[in-house]
């Protein structure tokens, strides 16, 4: 595996035994005890949240997402697959560092002092990553007692050993393990990406895509799409009365100087330029002239959609940061139903209010009601009951825990959400006739009970010797 070298561009950018059984059933007692009252110790047995459980329905294994149905990967596997396939551990990475003359770079003493805790830390806990360590408790509580100066240096080592990248054909074969799970569009990007890795295996994304012949191509080809967009406006722009023809003009002569002068590491270009034509849009009376201006700037090339949008936005990324970017479109992410930051009607942050998209539908709904949401995704409808039928069997599984209430919570939320009342069902409105809450209760019931067998068989044979089913006694037998 090659460590390949930090990209300077890049970080100015972004200045985280007994072998006989014991006589007796250890099954029988274990069984008495479960079901007695809790008072009578057995050695180190506590109560915790066991694997037998899932407590987070984002955790739920092969569950698609609501929208567009693609299959999400849990929470915790995404962030498994970025510290073990992406980032370096921060004791390699700060040797990185080191070996670049990075460290030797900064002489002042907060810098210095924050380094040489972090080194420390690091060679003591060689798997983490440095986003790990600066989470742990005991870090943050050394940095509340520092000055603020000082806290501040370890956020500037931590944008540092994140900028130190695998080489892009490392990277390039980590992500073949997921493209089948990407959508269309992120497939697209990592074929574009693995044929550049193939004319540049040992360099890093980043430096790649910041060569200037191939940084050229993609931005050439990215304003033409821009300037063709624009174009399409123009028809449109000419027969309108004259106090909205004028302002359209020079938001779009505008659009083009944005689009083709500006410096080309100035963001939110597109975000700009769809702003300026919404807000004069706005004011013209004619409702379907405003739609189709609209429906034509809603055309301009973003990174989600389009590989020479992305290539461009990806060149002022470090290598790192773009995994992030891909890993983060196919991740199980909670979706307010009911907008959480809507202002007539702020939809709470509880389970009963979440459904699981992945990361780019999430982006994509906004504020949008599910209403006007599903005429976009009509796929929509039939994937939420997909989850819907998945959450269910979990339940009824034993599996998921907490969610008795949450079939019926989520039905009432997304009926009204998208146009339903007490009167009238809405466009999305799931079936939740599978849901068997006493079954759902037997079979928690058979998993709690396997809980306190395993911790009490546990605790026998590590305390007393006891040797039970499937376990290795702590001390051999004299």
């Amino acid at each position: 595996m090659n460590i390949s070298g930090i990209n300077l561009y890049s970080y100015k950018i972004h200045k985280s035994n007994y072998h006989s059984s014991a006589s007796g059933s250890c099954s029988s007692f274990a069984s008495f005890a479960a079901n007695k009252p809790d008072t009578v110790s057995f050695g180190n047995f506590k109560k915790v949240k066991c694997s037998n459980f899932v407590y987070d329905m984002r955790e739920l294994e092969n569950m698609n997402c609501a929208c567009c149905g693609i299959k999400m990967l849990k929470t915790s596997d995404a962030h498994k697959f970025l510290n073990s396939k992406v980032y370096f551990p921060a004791y390699t990475a700060l040797a990185k560092l080191e070996e670049d003359n990075f460290r030797v770079k900064r002489t002042d003493s907060e810098y210095l002092s924050a380094y040489k805790y972090l080194k420390t830390y690091a060679a003591q806990h060689k798997n983490l990553t440095i986003n790990d360590i600066l989470a742990k408790d005991d870090v943050k509580s050394h940095r509340k007692r520092l000055s603020v100066d000082e806290s501040n240096a370890f956020e500037q080592i931590r944008e540092q050993c994140n900028l130190v990248s695998h080489s892009s054909r490392y990277l390039i074969a980590e992500l073949e393990k997921l493209k089948p799970d990407f959508q269309e569009h992120e497939q697209k990007v990592y074929e574009e990406l693995k044929k550049l890795s193939e004319i540049y295996p040992d360099d890093t994304f980043n430096t790649i895509l910041n060569k200037p012949v191939i940084r050229k191509v993609y931005l050439n080809s990215l304003r033409s799409k821009q300037i063709a967009v624009l174009d399409k406006l123009k028809p449109v722009i000419k027969d309108l009365p004259y106090r909205y023809m004028v302002p359209l003009e020079q938001a779009s002569d505008n659009a083009r100087k944005i689009f083709v002068k500006e410096d080309d590491n100035v963001i939110h270009k597109r975000k700009r330029v769809v702003s300026s034509f919404y807000e004069i849009a706005d004011k013209i009376p004619d409702v379907r002239v405003v739609e189709e201006i609209r429906d034509i700037i809603d055309q301009l090339p973003d990174s989600k959609n389009d590989v020479d949008a992305f290539m461009v936005r990806a060149a002022k990324k470090s290598s790192n940061a773009v995994m992030d970017i891909l890993i983060s479109r196919i991740r199980s992410t909670y979706e307010h139903v009911i907008p959480h930051h809507r202002k007539d009607n702020n939809g709470p942050s509880e389970k009963t209010n979440y459904i699981c998209l992945c990361g780019k539908c999430n982006v994509e709904r906004q504020q949008l009601s599910y209403e006007k949401f599903v005429d976009v995704h009509p796929e929509m409808i039939q994937n939420t009951q997909k989850q819907i039928d998945k959450i269910i069997y979990f339940i009824n599984k034993g599996l998921l825990y907490g969610y008795d209430n949450y079939p019926a919570a989520i039905k009432e939320g997304l009926s009204n959400e998208s146009g339903g009342n007490e009167y009238k069902q809405g466009k999305i409105f799931v079936d939740i006739s599978k849901l068997d809450l006493a079954q759902a209760n037997i079979n928690r019931q058979l998993r709690q009970q396997k809980i306190v067998e395993s911790q009490i068989e546990k605790s026998l044979a590590e305390n007393y010797g006891i040797k039970c089913k499937n376990l290795k006694p702590r001390h051999k037998k004299n």
